[in-house]
């Protein structure tokens, strides 16, 4: 396999304050982050490469020369926590306010000190990564090539012939003749990679390849936003040859509907499918996670060289949203029509709300789980379990540029007239919304006008938005219970006798109304650390979740135990949006790929426990 070069310099400092001498290291909030994305780490994994910022981190500014790494540089140490003592962090580079560098192996999270003449830091405290066997994965991150995170990432054409260059807009892939991409990251971890060592570079071995283990793909556009473009598939997945913490991913393979651009958004995702393995081998397919990189570009462009941006390649998106938050006070709604066009090859875009959502993995695997009557029997659902995620968010730089329409109003099934879509500017990104009085938006025909601008001709948009669902519960024991937010849920584990067999009840919940036109989803997150997501058709009605995943049912007859989801405190998030993109889908000059009407529904009960 090529070994790529790969230089990872630290972010260039406008200006640097004066040292203050003899004064004891300082770690800011948020200041341990993935070198790669910039994006601060809830969780650590060993070996993976992290930046700590703060103050008077380092007497003296330096940068590592040679290997292995040293666990000195610039007068700092970096210290971890380790399950037998103080475990030394390799350097990569250091300064009064960044120091880069590799977490050991053999850390069990909990601190993070660094330390020079003046004294050490208070121990940053930060868990290490948990997840299911065989790969328990940290926070992914893709290198970009300016080091902030954001825009053109650290990737590369792979031609035919096996030679490879960097992608950049004047030398784009060209998806006729080229193989693919390989991209650089970091986050993996050396859990399973017991021939990897700290601050030393990693020699290829065919067997870290991890494909063959995880679900994986790059996609092109935003995860889990209603247009995405085609996925590549890795054809390999492990530790960069030849680096120190650096990981790669080879995306090859030629396909079609190629997106085509100057800055095409990417990410990777990954998934860890530990599926079930009852005894009776019905339980649901059980994802033990699911993790995905930040937003970054890449250069596409038939025949390679300069790119240039697809003529007439806007895409329109319509938005409908509710949003109902309930706690043990009381509970706030709010309602708005919003409407975005970008310059871009079908890709989607990330839109603020007043929640981060799961993004659900693409190519859903339907089953059929066990339940007693009226608990989730007989529904099709696919879900995710394991550690909490949020997607982190992508930056400005890493979007498709707005266009503008000139004046939007939107007419429909509400006791008022028309209304107009004011726009606004935030970073840069121009987008349309008017906020709507609490239930306005109750489903039913809606048509937008745009009278056009700019960049977008006059257009008009019918639209039939599904209701939202109503009469959400849960099942208490005994009968469905109306959620609200601060309730007492029933216990995860009570133990009942269906089909012959004990096994574990779980969570069940239930609504009125819905059809096959949209998908409900449940975020069931406990403390901050753990979720389990199911999603099915909002025409099912409800869903199950079951309380132990890796063995499902129990057979607490036989097994005598239960595998409990976690206790705690939990939020409960419900989302409607559609079941298939495009949605409602209308047309309008400047548009290339047209646009959608969408919608999205969104529940969020608090202050639970169980």
């Amino acid at each position: 396999m090529r070994q790529l070069y790969l230089a990872i310099a630290s972010a260039a400092l406008c200006a640097i304050a004066p040292q203050a001498f003899a004064q004891a290291p300082v770690i800011e909030s948020g200041g341990v982050q993935n070198t790669a994305s910039n994006i601060a780490l809830a969780s650590i994994a060993p070996q993976v490469l992290i930046t700590i910022k703060g103050r008077n981190l380092a007497t003296s500014t330096a940068e590592a020369r040679g290997y292995p790494l040293p666990t000195k540089l610039g007068g700092a140490t970096v210290t971890f926590t380790g399950a037998n003592g103080t475990l030394f962090a390799p350097l990569i580079y250091a300064s009064p306010t960044q120091i880069d560098a590799q977490a050991p192996s053999g850390i069990t999270g909990a601190g993070i000190t660094v330390s020079t003449a003046a004294g050490s830091s208070a121990p940053y405290a930060i868990p290490l990564v948990t997840g299911t066997y065989p790969y328990p994965v940290g926070p992914l991150g893709i290198f970009s090539q300016d080091t902030s995170g954001c825009g053109q990432a650290v990737a590369y054409n792979v031609h035919q012939d096996g030679s490879v260059s960097l992608n950049t807009p004047q030398n784009s892939l060209d998806p006729l003749k080229d193989a693919g991409l390989t991209i650089y990251l970091t986050g993996l971890g050396s859990l399973d990679f017991t021939d990897r060592q700290a601050g030393i570079p990693w020699t290829y071995k065919s067997s870290d390849n991890l494909v063959s283990w995880l679900m994986s793909s790059v996609t092109f556009g935003a995860p889990g936003l209603t247009a995405t473009a085609a996925d590549l598939t890795l054809a390999y997945l492990g530790p960069a040859p030849g680096k120190v913490g650096v990981d790669q991913a080879n995306a090859l393979g030629q396909w079609q509907a190629w997106p085509q651009g100057c800055k095409v958004p990417l990410s990777l995702s990954l998934l860890n499918p530990e599926t079930s393995e009852d005894l009776l081998n019905t339980g649901p397919p059980v994802f033990a996670w699911f993790n995905s990189t930040q937003l970054v570009d890449v250069s596409i462009q038939p025949g390679g060289g300069v790119c240039a941006d697809p003529p007439n390649g806007g895409l329109g998106i319509l938005t409908w949203q509710t949003t109902l938050v309930s706690d043990a006070t009381g509970s706030s709604s709010s309602a708005a029509v919003t409407a975005q066009f970008i310059q871009s090859d079908g890709l989607g875009f990330a839109t603020p709300g007043p929640q981060a959502t799961f993004v659900p993995p693409s190519g859903n695997i339907p089953a059929t789980p066990i339940g007693p009557p009226g608990n989730g029997a007989g529904t099709e659902y696919t879900a995710v379990f394991g550690p909490y995620y949020v997607p982190p968010p992508a930056c400005n730089a890493s979007l498709p540029n707005t266009l503008d329409a000139g004046t939007i109003t939107v007419t429909g099934s509400w006791p008022f007239g028309s209304v107009a879509l004011q726009p606004s500017t935030q970073n840069g990104r121009l987008a349309y919304s008017a906020a709507l009085a609490p239930g306005t938006l109750q489903g039913g025909a809606y048509r937008v006008m745009g009278q056009g601008g700019g960049e977008v001709g006059a257009f008009s948009a019918n639209a039939n938005i599904p209701a939202p669902i109503t009469a959400i519960a849960t099942y208490n024991g005994s009968g469905n219970q109306e959620l609200q937010g601060g309730m007492q849920l029933k216990s995860p584990c009570p133990q009942y006798v269906y089909a012959g067999l004990c096994a574990d009840a779980g969570y069940s919940f239930s609504w009125t109304g819905g059809d096959d036109r949209s998908m409900v989803t449940i975020q069931f997150i406990v403390g901050n650390s753990f979720q389990a997501v199911p999603w099915t058709s909002a025409g099912a009605g409800e869903i199950f979740i079951p309380p132990a995943y890796g063995t499902y049912p129990s057979f607490c007859e036989v097994a005598g135990f239960c595998t409990l989801l976690p206790e705690g405190n939990v939020e409960i998030i419900i989302t409607q949006t559609p079941n298939q993109a495009p949605s409602e889908p209308f047309s309008a000059p400047g548009l290339g790929w047209g646009g959608e009407a969408t919608w999205n529904y969104v529940w969020d009960f608090r202050g639970l426990t169980n």
